[in-house]
C-alpha cells in the first residue's frame, strides 16, 4: 500500500466526516463521536502498516469498518475492506485479500463511487503477479494503464496508474521481453507526476540496475542498487530494504563473493524476519546454508 496514497485518503475521509456533521438530522455529538473514533481508527492502521505491524494494522482498520457499517456510510466500508485487502496482501493471505476486494468491488458498482475501481483492479492484478500469475496479471493492469506513444505516457499519469506501470515493468523483466521500453515508460511518468515518491525513484534505480546487469555494466548496477537501498531507508521503507539486499545477494552470489553475498542475505533475512514474511525467510536461510557450504568447501580445498 503506497504510503501517500493512504494518508490521501485518510485525509478525504477525515474531510467527507466535516462534511457530513454539518448536516442534518440526528445527534451532532453523537455524530462527532463516531467520526472522531473512525477517523482515530483508520489514522492508527495507517500508522501501523506504515511501519509494517500487520495484526495492529488489521485491528484498527476492522474497528473503523465496524463503526462505518453501524452507520450504512457506504464510503467508508469500501475504503475499509480496501485497506483490510492490502493488510492481507502484505501478509501473502491472498484468499482473504480476494475476499475484501470483491466486497469493495460490489460496492464500487455504485456510479458515485467508481473511482475506486482501479485502486481495486490494481490490487487483483498485485495478487496475482505476486502469485506469478503473470498472464492474468497484465490483462488487470490493461485496465488501468495509461496510453503510451513510444516511451511517452499520453497524459500525466496519477498515482495508481505510476504503480500498474511499475508493476507492468517488473512482468517485463520477468518475462524477459521490452524490459528497456518499460523501464523507460517508467523513468517517463516519474518525470511528469506531480507527486516525487523516493519509493518510487528507488524502484526505478533497481530496474535501471536490472538493465545494467544485462549489458555486463556490473559497477554502475552495484552504484544504482546501493542507491536504492539508501532511498528506501531514508524512507524507513522495510520490504523496499529487504528486497534490495536480496538483489545484491544474489548480484554477489552470481559472481561468486561468497562473503558479500551471506553478508547481504544475513542482513535481508533479520528485515524480512521483521516483516514476518515467513517464504523469504525460508528461501533465504536455504540460499545462506548453500554459500555457507560452498564457502566452507572451498576453504577446506585451500587448507
Amino acid at each position: 500500500m503506497n504510503k501517500q496514497t493512504i494518508i490521501n485518503y485518510a485525509k478525504s475521509v477525515a474531510i467527507l466526516a466535516c462534511l457530513l456533521l454539518n448536516g442534518c438530522g440526528g445527534n451532532s455529538a453523537s455524530k462527532a463521536a463516531v467520526f472522531v473514533d473512525v477517523e482515530t481508527y483508520t489514522s492508527n492502521g495507517i500508522a501501523a502498516y506504515a511501519n509494517s505491524k500487520w495484526n495492529q494494522a488489521q485491528n484498527y482498520f476492522s474497528k473503523a469498518l465496524e463503526l462505518y457499517q453501524g452507520i450504512d456510510h457506504q464510503e467508508g466500508i469500501l475504503l475499509s475492506y480496501i485497506n483490510l485487502a492490502e493488510v492481507s496482501l502484505s501478509q501473502h493471505n491472498y484468499h482473504e485479500s480476494k475476499q475484501y476486494l470483491t466486497l469493495a468491488a460490489a460496492i464500487a458498482n455504485d456510479d458515485l463511487l467508481q473511482n475506486y475501481r482501479p485502486r481495486i483492479n490494481l490490487l487483483y492484478a498485485l495478487i496475482a503477479l505476486q502469485q506469478k500469475q503473470l498472464m492474468e496479471a497484465e490483462t488487470i493492469l490493461q485496465k488501468i494503464l495509461p496510453t503510451f506513444e513510444g516511451v511517452m505516457a499520453v497524459s500525466i499519469p496519477n498515482t495508481i496508474q505510476l504503480a500498474a506501470i511499475a508493476s507492468q515493468t517488473k512482468i517485463a523483466f520477468l518475462k524477459k521481453q521490452d524490459e528497456s521500453l518499460w523501464t523507460h515508460r517508467y523513468e517517463n511518468s516519474l518525470e511528469k507526476a506531480a507527486n516525487k515518491n523516493t519509493d518510487r525513484k528507488a524502484r526505478l534505480l533497481r530496474f535501471q540496475a536490472s538493465l545494467l546487469l544485462q549489458q555486463g555494466e556490473e559497477k554502475k548496477a552495484e552504484a544504482k542498487m546501493q542507491q536504492a537501498l539508501a532511498l528506501y531507508k531514508q524512507n524507513v521503507s522495510r520490504q523496499g530494504i529487504a528486497v534490495t539486499l536480496l538483489e545484491l545477494a544474489r548480484h554477489y552470489q552470481t559472481k561468486q563473493h561468497w562473503q558479500e553475498a551471506r553478508d547481504y542475505l544475513k542482513r535481508s533475512k533479520a528485515v524480512y524476519n521483521f516483516l514476518g514474511d515467513n517464504e523469504k525467510v525460508k528461501l533465504i536461510t536455504e540460499i545462506l546454508t548453500q554459500v555457507t557450504n560452498i564457502t566452507q568447501n572451498e576453504l577446506s580445498t585451500k587448507n
